[in-house]
């Protein structure tokens, strides 16, 4: 009984123990409310709460309270007059750690036992000039560094070969050292506002697994770095004014959703774009120089909407040829002042397709309405009932796809690709045997002595 009774007073010590920690979220809005930490939450050095540091009504100056802490879930620490981080030297992982507006705040001193970290976010610290302080980091998650006015200096990054996310902008970097070993970021890399002139710390990234955003950075001269990246969700390239050249983004074949190319002043053609197959939503606006569309030639799929929009010195959208006009849903090719010819297959057959909505306008004489298309359409050499020409039975198939044609169309050859745009068969007759095939979407491309088509197919 007597042994029962101790083990009940030990179990009774535990349970007091452990809850003497938070159990919600907490904030501390005052040094005293730092300095008593401890003593309002007696043996607690594991927090699984958010605990917010907030120093907008009191001067909050040092972390010295919190010391006791060795593992964290969220700390936000926001408007205080830390210089640094003393006080939490003993915490060795923590879920966040989020620093907003900490005005006086250096670097990250004071984080000397810090090891895993699982997002980092720093915004409008202006006093901040580094990282230095994340010496013993060995793993992050997200990081999420904007509008620091002194930022220059995340070399302490260097240790990271993967990330969740990453977002930088508005700070002062002139360069991204500190990311030259980074391999793979799961979800979106974003960069804007920099003075950077190109993007060469990022040359061993491999995959990202949701979009790229390059943004407002003018002095970025090249992307280059990017040349591993083959399938995205979004592409993002907008407002870089001294960058030519898309050189870097030749081997991606897949855009999910958007790909924008937007107010890039010096770039004259799509040239590095050329593996590109499929894209959801393609938006090519307000690049002054852009003369040609040369470099999309082998896009097949356009998912959703193509907007074509005031880029002055325009001439050529022949590049467009190859696409299928069976998936478009909106098509707008306005404000383009040079463009005067707008007939190819694609879009001979799209604008007279009831279903996809359309606007052209104000381009040159030729292509400035619909009305002109149509009639260049008509008369062009261009057949734009080349879909209507072609007959793919039966479509979901099982075993073998028969392709036939009329009006004097011949078929010249067959290309099957995956839907992430990967060729796996090609014939130069006019069956297809699907049978070894899993089940699932595919591309079929059709060349013709007019032009090609591409529909999609279903084996079941």
């Amino acid at each position: 009984m007597k042994k029962q009774l101790l083990t009940l007073v030990f179990l009774l010590g535990c349970l007091t123990g452990m809850a003497q920690c938070p159990t919600t979220n907490i904030v501390l809005a005052s040094q005293a409310d730092v300095d008593n930490f401890a003593t309002n939450y007696p043996g607690c050095t594991i927090l699984t709460h958010e605990i917010k540091v907030d120093g907008t009504s009191d001067n909050i100056t040092n972390l010295q309270g919190l010391s006791v802490i060795t593992e964290a879930v969220d700390i936000v620490i926001t408007a205080t007059d830390l210089i640094g981080f003393t006080g939490l030297d003993n915490i060795v992982s923590m879920g966040k750690l989020v620093l907003w507006n900490n005005q006086e705040l250096q670097n990250m001193s004071g984080l000397t036992s810090l090891q895993t970290l699982g997002g980092l976010e720093l915004f409008v610290n202006n006093a901040i000039t580094g990282l230095d302080g994340l010496g013993n980091l060995q793993s992050i998650g997200s990081v999420n560094l904007f509008e620091n006015d002194n930022l220059q200096d995340i070399s302490q990054l260097s240790f990271a070969q993967s990330m969740t996310s990453l977002t930088i902008g508005g700070n002062l970097l002139s360069n991204l050292n500190g990311l030259e070993n980074l391999e793979t970021v799961q979800g979106d890399v974003a960069i804007s506002g920099e003075s950077l002139t190109s993007l060469d710390e990022l040359s061993n990234l491999q995959s990202v697994g949701g979009s790229i955003y390059i943004l407002s950075n003018e002095d970025l001269a090249d992307i280059s770095a990017l040349s591993n990246i083959d399938t995205l969700v979004d592409l993002y390239i907008s407002e870089n004014y001294d960058l030519a050249s898309l050189a870097g983004l030749e081997n991606i074949s897949t855009i999910t959703g958007t790909i924008r190319i937007g107010y890039n002043a010096l770039i004259n053609d799509l040239s590095f774009l050329s593996n590109l197959t499929s894209v959801g939503f393609l938006d090519i606006h307000d690049n002054n120089n852009l003369q040609s569309l040369a470099g999309l030639e082998n896009l097949q799929i356009i998912n959703d909407r193509l907007l074509i929009i005031s880029n002055p010195s325009l001439n050529d959208i022949s590049a467009l040829s190859s696409v299928s006009p069976t998936q478009i849903n909106e098509l707008v090719i306005s404000n383009n002042t040079n463009l005067a010819v707008c007939t190819n297959p694609f879009i001979c057959i799209a604008i007279n397709n009831a279903a996809v909505s359309k606007v052209i306008a104000n381009n040159a004489e030729g292509c400035s309405s619909l009305p002109e298309i149509q009639q260049a359409c008509l008369l062009g050499s261009e057949d734009f009932s080349l879909a209507q020409s072609i007959h793919v039975l039966p479509n979901p198939v099982a075993n073998h796809l028969t392709i036939s044609s009329d009006n004097n169309v011949l078929i010249e050859k067959v290309e099957v690709y995956s839907i992430l745009g990967q060729r796996i068969q090609q014939t130069a007759k006019n069956i297809v045997d699907f049978s070894s095939f899993s089940e699932g979407m595919y591309l079929l491309k059709i060349h013709t002595n007019h032009g090609s088509i591409t529909e999609r197919i279903v084996k079941e």
